[in-house]
């Protein structure tokens, strides 16, 4: 199960600091339980970045679609080491290159689901490898 909270930072802080700004700053803050799968979560996570990218600049248009059909491979089962060491690579050239900040928050949520989950992503490679070795996989 999923759950989005979201929370306005500035009426959080003047509600308990007696403080009387006003602002328009909001998070969201996601809820699971240990059902949700967190490849599952980051991969739809990223194809809404990447549907809601202008296609202005290539680290936005190219960079969130190609984690995409990474983290899709991850989904289905066909993922490699490989793959995994894109996803970090992706984080560390598309952050700070795009016009706007939507890759931005696209890649700090990639780069959180790696950071935090990372043995998540591990698994579905060794799960594959081990499928592979005992002949489930005829390709790669």
């Amino acid at each position: 199960m999923i759950s989005f909270v979201l929370v306005s930072v500035c009426s959080f802080f003047t509600n308990h600091h007696n403080h009387h700004h006003h602002c328009n700053t909001h998070i969201i803050i996601i809820v699971m339980d240990n059902s949700a799968s967190i490849v599952e979560v980051t991969k739809r996570t990223m194809e809404f970045f990447s549907h809601e990218s202008c296609g202005k600049c290539s680290p936005c248009r190219e960079g969130t679609l190609w984690a995409v059909k990474i983290l899709r491979r991850f989904a289905d089962g066909t993922a490699t080491q490989d793959d995994l060491s894109q996803l970090h690579s992706l984080c560390d050239n598309i952050a700070g290159n795009s016009f706007c900040a939507l890759a931005d928050g696209a890649i700090m949520a990639l780069r959180a689901a790696l950071k935090h989950f990372e043995s998540e992503f591990t698994e579905r490679i060794n799960a594959r490898a081990t499928l592979k070795s005992e002949g489930g996989i005829d390709h790669d």
